[in-house]
């Protein structure tokens, strides 16, 4: 069974949700017994880091890189503030939001995928030229953890709920806590919290 990135998204929660006694009720061997191979093709496991900016400001690497001409059109008939409201509408755009907080992505001074040497460390994953459009409360670089914090502050509440309803974006190690969390359907799009 193949998987294209987004459909990861979709896949895993579908087999959890078979397993489960609560919900599909076919057992904690069923995709064992059942589904051959699964391959995941370029999945999105633990989030899109340009997702995050999405949420914050509904601009992407995508369409800041735009040329001038191209940028002005998109902005003209498709603002970045009614891009923000369309991501941030969508339910399922929240399972690209990173997962594992700064035990994966890094922290203020460093990263797994920085390089030797490297003045800069790709764990602060929003830094601010300078404060615009936004109250900053928080620094003007922000690791993981406080970029998600933040960034749901700055969201409508509708979106606040549907997130903590429905997902979530820790790491776990407790075993314990790992077989309880495969009866959580908010921990099942977290591969970082479930079996």
């Amino acid at each position: 069974m193949p998987q294209a990135s987004v459909d990861r998204l979709t896949i895993v929660p579908s087999f959890k949700w078979v397993e489960s006694p609560l919900h599909g009720g076919g057992g904690p061997r069923w995709v064992e017994n059942h589904i051959e191979a699964y391959i995941s093709i370029a999945g999105t496991h633990l989030g899109v880091a340009k997702a995050m900016s999405a949420f914050l400001s509904g601009e992407m690497k995508d369409t800041v890189q735009m040329n001038p001409a191209g940028a002005y059109v998109l902005e003209r008939f498709f603002s970045r503030k009614e891009r923000q409201d369309l991501f941030r509408s969508w339910a399922g755009s929240a399972s690209m939001w990173i997962k594992g907080g700064n035990a994966i992505w890094g922290n203020d001074t460093h990263a797994p995928d920085d390089q030797l040497d490297a003045a800069h460390t790709h764990g602060e994953l929003i830094a601010f030229k300078q404060a615009q459009e936004f109250s900053l409360t928080a620094h003007l670089k922000m690791t993981a953890e406080q970029a998600g914090t933040w960034i749901l502050e700055q969201t409508p509440s509708t979106f606040q709920k549907m997130i903590a309803t429905n997902y979530s974006f820790g790491l776990e190690r407790d075993e314990t806590v790992l077989e309880k969390n495969n009866l959580d359907p908010t921990k099942w799009t977290n591969p970082l919290e479930v079996r």
